[in-house]
């Protein structure tokens, strides 16, 4: 397909005993995303994983970029049991590459129970570009719009970022927002380089 759209708002998604995921691509190793992505949620519970890539197939493109495709992932409010991913979802066989740039923005009101990463789980990588923007609150703002995250990764988790990706950027903000750790590269998966600012917030460790 040429174009795709995901927007929640509000409602759940999955339980605790039978979690279910959301794909801003496709799912299945032979789909194709050819053009742009973009996945937004706003005040919903999902229990399980976001992604914004496809589990297995491609994003953005088939082999290479489609002219101007990108990915981006949203995250006003609510809360995600799992992990959010800018990435697809990947498997020993399939890896699920997203051609285009990887925008992830998580903004004051929600929470991330896992972890948040720029890439990919398990295999494939963003293939341009990674960006994850934490948009917290301010001190004030914290007690009616808190920002609470796990561990925030720039790559992927157990999925190497490409060497012709360039270094995911990693940008938090907030003075009120609560990450356990940051981190500019991934979890067990390699990345060309690393680049992290911190502007505000607590961490735990």
């Amino acid at each position: 397909g040429s174009t795709a759209t995901v927007s929640v708002t509000g409602g759940t998604i999955g339980t605790a005993e039978t979690p279910a995921n959301i794909h801003g691509g496709g799912f299945g190793n032979e789909t194709r995303v050819l053009g742009s992505v973009s996945v937004t949620l706003s005040g919903m519970t999902v229990n399980g994983d976001v992604y914004g890539g496809s589990a297995k197939g491609k994003t953005n493109g088939d082999a290479a970029r489609t002219n101007g495709a990108t990915t981006a992932v949203t995250m006003n409010s609510g809360t995600i049991t799992g992990s959010i991913y800018g990435g697809g979802l990947g498997d020993a066989t399939y890896a699920a590459d997203v051609w285009g740039p990887v925008t992830l923005t998580i903004n004051k009101g929600s929470t991330v129970g896992t972890n948040v990463y720029g890439g990919n789980n398990a295999n494939g990588s963003p293939q341009v570009s990674i960006d994850v923007v934490v948009n917290g609150p301010t001190d004030a703002e914290a007690t009616t719009t808190p920002l609470n995250l796990n561990n925030v990764y720039g790559g992927g988790n157990e999925a190497d970022i490409a060497s012709g990706c360039t270094a995911p950027h990693v940008n938090i903000k907030g003075c009120g927002t609560v990450v356990n750790r940051a981190f500019g590269g991934g979890n067990a998966a390699s990345v060309p380089a690393t680049n992290l600012e911190i502007h505000g917030g607590t961490f735990q460790q």
